[in-house]
């Protein structure tokens, strides 16, 4: 049908403020992570407060955000570990604010040769 455009994947969007789902809110300025870089692909640690492993709607919350942030394609294709983690977790790696997100992944992925929609 010529009239119709496919997009495969979502692409990025602009981040909201916070965030809702199922009775539970997220405010996007008490999210941070740690890029990973292991020389082929991008990784991920996403802080996000009071996080539980079997807390279903923050996971759900957080792959919402990481598919707008980078667009579906960015998070299926070029981003490997996805570890989430509570604020109070130590790290081995600098943190940084979500919001900076979209460009420091596109920056990695150029480095490792991938095409990046994040911030296109």
């Amino acid at each position: 049908m010529p009239q119709w455009k496919i997009t495969a994947f979502r692409p990025p969007r602009a981040l909201f403020p916070t965030v809702e789902l199922n009775g539970r809110i997220v405010n996007l300025e008490d999210l941070s992570f740690s890029l990973l870089d292991n020389g082929k692909i991008a990784g991920i640690h996403l802080f996000l407060p009071n996080f539980r492993e079997d807390d279903v709607t923050l996971q759900q919350i957080a792959y919402l955000l990481l598919d707008d942030a980078l667009g579906e394609f960015d998070v299926e294709m070029n981003l490997g570990l996805i570890k989430m983690l509570d604020v109070a977790s130590p790290e081995e790696f600098k943190r940084y604010p979500f919001r900076e997100l979209p460009e420091m992944f596109d920056r990695l992925s150029r480095r490792l040769g991938r095409k990046s929609m994040a911030t296109h």
